[in-house]
């Protein structure tokens, strides 16, 4: 089997532990298995365990030796782990973000490339 890379970003849901106190996070997930889909499968069966849910996957690969060159000290650490494990992950957490500067902006259906100038 090889191992592979999926690296994307989560959020919490309400019945998560984290619920409340992360944003989100970004995922990096090591997987020994036997293909590229497998391995997102299981990154993503693994965070809906823990109820989270993906909001962007932003890369799944195989890792030859030259991406092992280019891994840093905490993917390195994880890699070594999933190498025993057969799956292991880290997480680098952003706490939850007031949204206090978020606007609406209203536009007409019939005219959807014209501001209507109404914001809230």
């Amino acid at each position: 089997m090889d191992m592979y890379l999926v690296q994307l970003l989560a959020e919490p849901t309400k019945g998560s532990e984290e619920y409340g106190e992360v944003g989100g996070a970004y995922v990096d997930a090591f997987v020994k298995t036997d293909s590229l889909q497998n391995a997102a499968i299981k990154t993503i069966e693994f965070l809906l365990n823990r109820s989270w849910v993906v909001t962007q996957q932003t890369a799944v690969f195989l890792l030859t030796p030259e991406r092992l060159g280019e891994l840093d000290e905490v993917q390195t650490a994880t890699y070594h782990r999933a190498k025993d494990e057969g799956f292991y992950s880290s997480l680098a957490a952003w706490p939850v973000q007031e949204r206090e500067n978020d606007y609406v902006e209203v536009r007409s259906l019939k005219d959807s490339d014209k501001s209507s100038g109404s914001k809230h």
